[in-house]
């Protein structure tokens, strides 16, 4: 994962802190993002050190879902 990449606890932490703060301010979180193309080679650029088309496809197909449900909530909040 990147998180881990970057330093196992600083990536705890900082998961923690912004789940808490997505919490507060009552917004969807998503912990990381590029986590589910970083650990599969096939989903990297040929330097490993960033997505390549099929892992950006594969980050957006698992955003998607969580982008289409804030839409659907705010037009049921802006409703009423």
């Amino acid at each position: 994962p990147l998180t881990a990449k970057i330093n196992a606890a600083y990536g705890k932490e900082f998961r923690r802190m912004f789940k808490r703060i997505s919490r507060r301010k009552d917004v969807s979180y998503y912990p990381d993002f590029a986590e589910s193309v970083t650990s599969e080679a096939r989903f990297l650029s040929p330097d490993g050190s960033r997505p390549n088309a099929a892992g950006y496809i594969e980050i957006v197909d698992r955003l998607l879902p969580i982008t289409e449900d804030i839409i659907v909530s705010s037009k049921t909040a802006a409703r009423r």
